[in-house]
């Protein structure tokens, strides 16, 4: 038996044992990584060469209904996490988005929000903001008035509370505290439907 027909049975067994703790999707990735290195290594002595990536999982996302967008409008009407829900459900805004929003990224009079970034974390904890991944994430998004009336007296309540408090995360940016809408991390809010994907 031939080192590289040795190594590719080590690749499959390592391929094996990785789909036992993650989906589908995620070793086809490390498969494609790997290929990637031991080709540039390699060259014509990849033993990955002939391993094929395990077939992509089915994933069927569920575009929630508006029977079931109103059951959770109803759950948390009133409450600070309407807003949040608003902008995800009528505006089609991510989650990232959502909490990369300042105040003044609002545009009171036109009822507009211009959405410029997106807060993610990175690989040591620290959420930043960042452009949209294209230009196409760079737009202003048309608010309902109900929704804007709710961002107003949100405003107003964030007006009237002190701003000595620690901010709730560490984010690395220019842009101060009391400037955004939300200064809370944004997996606290759990996806509901594809707009938050």
């Amino acid at each position: 038996m031939k080192l590289s027909q040795v190594n590719e049975i080590h690749i499959r067994r390592f391929m094996a044992e990785k789909m036992k703790t993650l989906k589908p999707s995620t070793v086809r990735k490390l498969i494609f990584v790997l290929n990637k290195i031991l080709r540039e290594i390699l060259k014509d002595k990849n033993p990955c060469k002939d391993v094929a990536p395990p077939a992509d999982d089915d994933f069927k996302p569920h575009v929630i209904t508006d029977e079931e967008f109103e059951q959770i409008h109803n759950a948390v009407r009133g409450t600070r996490d309407e807003p949040i829900v608003l902008l995800s459900g009528w505006c089609g805004l991510r989650r990232g988005e959502i909490f990369a929003l300042k105040w003044d990224d609002i545009d009171w009079e036109k009822e507009l929000i211009r959405i410029d970034e997106s807060r993610c974390i990175t690989d040591k904890g620290c959420y930043i903001d960042k452009d949209p991944k294209s230009d196409n994430g760079f737009r202003n998004v048309v608010v309902p008035t109900e929704l804007m009336d709710l961002l107003k007296e949100l405003r107003k309540s964030q007006a009237t509370v002190e701003m000595k408090v620690k901010p709730l995360i560490t984010v690395k940016s220019k842009v101060k505290p009391e400037a955004r809408i939300w200064n809370t991390r944004p997996d606290t809010i759990q996806p509901i439907g594809a707009n938050w994907l």
